[in-house]
């Protein structure tokens, strides 16, 4: 069989058609209605390459320790791909810089360029199984749901920030409207051809789609202060707008036809998409990791299998192009959701901090230097959070 993953940067929880948002998506919304949606996904990683690394290892964020594509993952980590071609599986990431995702792993997948919109086509037509994971980029901002070169595409992005910065309320607004049709045309222009395409190939197929994180337009920056970096957009503040993500699955696993299900109990991660995608292909496990499997909600229409959700940021969020090496500077904000609330924890403040000594713990640089870090205990109900998380 196949599965394709879709990855769509940028898009918040409550954008589409289907959850109520402004961006017009009948084509998702059918997938939505005839597969399963968890209505309380939450990405693992507060940005792009530490999500898309937790979706792929099924570990934390900092149990794998990177956060620029140029780090290696600690060895003891489990790479989805990897464990996929053990059973005769094949993977292959498509990205808009198919150079740059994943470039610094020992030995790193297939890619090819997501951008090249007849290509993907062509390979999701062809027999054989195997998994496609399609990082769509044009949701991001610049918002421009066109090609464009990698340079392009950042200098658009940072002319807008800039603008954002210089008159808030009037950019806000064009960005919104920007973003949704943005969605819109993922939606209605790109996703109906590669979902024949993907028909057309005969192989039974399992279509997934969610977001490495969410957005905002600067109302998340504290005190009405002004959008400083595209963090100030998503990475740096830690809410439901951008660590809130729609996940829908749509199609068939190994175990026959997903149920359709609205999953409105629990939450799922983005540290549960490895285990799911390969308890899909009916191969075994990846292992000693984080994230659970999510295929009885697909099945059986159970709730989602975690109580609570751990969203992980890193410093470079805060401290623009700076790549630290050690855990105990990579790391930064920690924000647990639950069916409570939110309850961050900025690892740089002077505020209290909360037990996150397992945590640290368990936390390990890029090059697999252990992190030494035991702050003292002070907020019993978030250190429990992430005991039942498995951090201690």
């Amino acid at each position: 069989m196949k599965i394709v993953l879709f990855v769509l940067d940028s898009v918040r929880a409550d954008a589409p058609s289907f959850a109520g948002g402004q961006a017009t998506t009948p084509t998702l919304d059918r997938l939505a209605t005839e597969g399963v949606v968890f209505r309380h996904a939450h990405c693992s990683g507060s940005w792009t390459i530490p999500s898309l690394v937790s979706m792929l290892t099924g570990c934390s964020p900092p149990r794998v320790g990177v956060c620029n594509w140029r780090h290696r993952p600690h060895p003891d980590v489990p790479f989805l791909p990897d464990h996929l071609a053990e059973h005769g599986l094949p993977t292959k990431l498509y990205a808009a810089n198919p150079r740059w995702i994943f470039a610094g792993w020992p030995v790193p997948p297939e890619t090819g360029d997501s951008q090249d919109l007849d290509g993907l086509a062509a390979d999701l037509a062809a027999p054989g199984a195997g998994l496609s994971v399609v990082h769509h980029w044009w949701t991001h901002i610049p918002y421009t749901a066109r090609r464009a070169s990698w340079e392009a595409h950042r200098t658009v992005a940072g002319r807008m920030v800039d603008a954002l910065h210089r008159d808030p309320t009037l950019v806000a607004a064009r960005l919104r409207g920007l973003y949704h049709r943005a969605i819109t045309h993922w939606s209605e222009v790109i996703l109906p051809p590669l979902l024949a395409a993907l028909a057309s190939s005969g192989e039974d197929h399992l279509v997934v789609v969610t977001a490495d994180h969410g957005e905002s337009w600067g109302e998340l920056v504290p005190g009405g202060a002004p959008v400083e970096h595209i963090f100030d957009l998503h990475g740096r503040w830690l809410e439901d707008a951008t660590t809130a993500v729609p996940l829908v699955m749509w199609g068939r696993t190994s175990q026959g036809a997903i149920r359709p299900a609205q999953i409105d109990t629990g939450f799922a991660r983005g540290i549960d998409l490895a285990p799911t995608l390969a308890a899909a292909f009916g191969v075994p496990p990846l292992g000693a990791i984080d994230g659970q499997s999510l295929l009885g909600s697909l099945h059986d229409s159970h709730r989602a299998p975690a109580d609570a959700a751990l969203t992980v940021g890193s410093q470079n969020t805060w401290i623009p192009e700076t790549y630290p090496r050690s855990g105990t500077e990579m790391w930064r904000t920690w924000s647990l959701r639950d069916a409570q609330g939110r309850h961050t924890w900025d690892a740089r403040s002077d505020e209290a901090r909360p037990d996150f000594a397992a945590a640290h713990g368990a936390a390990r640089g890029p090059h697999g230097v252990d992190v030494a870090h035991s702050p003292s205990p002070q907020d019993r109900r978030l250190a429990h959070q992430l005991r039942t998380l498995g951090y201690g």
